[in-house]
């Protein structure tokens, strides 16, 4: 069993260190880290060389978030893929709790997970379950 994480960038050079660490500082190990730059045209491949030992970086004329996700799927070798947006991160656990529910019911076919909305200005934290009113289920189907 092995995840490939997929993480899409377009001028994200402010935040994407913080998405590339949460991926890299994952409780699973090994993660395949798969960065696919859109054509930045900030600061991205300077931040994107610090980790150059640790992830693949893909670089391609500015097509659009799809066609990035798509061309780093592409690339994956991993049993697993998940993605990441480039200005989000990962809490430490998330691959290891999902790929474990992947392993004990093989008839699922794919996970999704709640998010923690942090607004920087008030520090407020709500999960979006709790903000719009949804919790936990399995779909048949």
């Amino acid at each position: 069993m092995s995840v490939s994480l997929v993480i899409a960038t377009f001028n994200h050079a402010r935040v994407l260190a913080e998405a590339i660490d949460s991926a890299l500082s994952q409780t699973l190990d090994p993660v395949e880290v798969v960065v696919v730059d859109d054509g930045s045209t900030d600061d991205t491949p300077t931040v994107l060389a610090r980790y150059a030992a640790r992830i693949r970086v893909l670089r391609q004329p500015n097509r659009g978030l799809a066609a990035a996700r798509n061309a780093g799927l592409a690339t994956t070798r991993g049993s697993y893929v998940a993605f990441l947006d480039a200005d989000d991160v990962l809490a430490p656990t998330k691959l290891a709790e999902q790929v474990a529910v992947l392993e004990r019911a093989p008839t699922v076919g794919w996970t999704y997970c709640d998010v923690l909305i942090e607004t920087v200005a008030t520090g407020a934290r709500v999960t979006a379950s709790e903000r719009f009113g949804y919790g936990s289920r399995a779909l048949d189907g």
